[in-house]
């Protein structure tokens, strides 16, 4: 009796989990069918960044991305009619790693179906994926050690947290870490932002004299000189242990509607050692419809 009990539980749960995978399918089909057009000038300009940044292959390209959610609570329009920009400009400009700050649900299906990508564990399914997340190219890195953890106070752990990801690149045998996470926003406590650069100093000695750390993501945090700046010298702090590889680029790059020595929030940060080829923010109009922040990139050369 019992073992037909026990049978009978499986048989449902295979046919649950077969259902749910059809259904997964069926949603994602649906969802790349129903993603308009890009605008020619968008398509232009994609085309254009492609040609202005040709991808390196003796380099790591390093990107950092606030997709702005459309999750309740966020302010994002809807995913569908973003993500085929999305999704051609990752493809176009190719980064080897991308650390993705507030990637909902309906992020993770674009991503997963409509580029190269695979994603960082725990990095599971549309229903338990992390908002702060890393994605890579598989036929150019390898993936060798991750985890992550909540940051001091962080109200909501999909989101503020840190993930890391220990890499080998396929082609120099280079190894590094990238560190992707997404500080607090909290006008009413200031220090929030300042404890959770306390939280990635503390976690970076983990990896004293091993090889180089990319710390990147949305910190929410600026020069204080910057008069909206609102995060108690986060940003000062984070540069008493990392460099901001803005300062050491060989060279900067922008779009047209913002500078890159102009303040932001968003940064790649370095611990330890290697060139900096290239500092790149995306700032160009039609980019302003995918989110509310631009991408960053930056090409490397990782020392062996």
């Amino acid at each position: 009796m019992k073992k037909a009990i026990i049978k009978s539980i499986l048989i449902f749960c295979a046919v649950l989990l077969i259902t749910i995978q059809l259904i997964s399918f069926h949603i994602t089909v649906y969802r790349n069918s129903n993603m308009p057009e890009l605008s020619r000038s968008t398509q232009n300009t994609i085309l254009k960044l492609k040609q202005l940044h040709p991808n390196n292959n003796t380099a790591v390209r390093i990107m950092t991305y606030n997709l702005l959610s459309d999750g309740p609570g966020f302010e994002g329009s809807p995913a569908h009619t973003r993500a085929k920009g999305v999704c051609s400009l990752l493809n176009s400009l190719a980064p080897d790693v991308v650390g993705i700050q507030e990637m909902s649900s309906n992020w993770y299906y674009y991503l997963k179906a409509n580029t190269q990508y695979s994603f960082v564990s725990p990095v599971k399914t549309s229903i338990t994926n992390s908002m702060t997340a890393i994605i890579y190219n598989p036929q150019r890195l390898i993936l060798k050690s991750y985890g992550e953890k909540a940051l001091t106070k962080g109200s909501f752990l999909r989101l503020r947290k840190y993930i890391w990801a220990t890499f080998e690149a396929t082609n120099t045998k280079s190894t590094f870490t990238v560190v992707n996470t997404h500080f607090s926003l909290n006008k009413n406590d200031s220090y929030i932002p300042l404890q959770q650069a306390f939280d990635l100093i503390d976690f970076s000695k983990d990896f004293s004299h091993q090889h180089p750390v990319f710390f990147i993501g949305d910190f929410n945090s600026a020069p204080i000189s910057d008069s909206d700046n609102n995060s108690a010298g986060a940003y000062e702090t984070l540069l008493t242990h990392f460099t901001d590889i803005k300062d050491i680029a060989a060279s900067l790059s922008e779009g047209t509607e913002k500078s890159a020595k102009a303040s932001f929030v968003d940064h790649i940060f370095l611990k330890g050692e290697a060139k900096v080829i290239n500092f790149i923010i995306l700032s160009n109009k039609e980019l302003a419809f995918f989110s509310d922040h631009y991408p960053i990139l930056a090409d490397v050369i990782i020392k062996c």
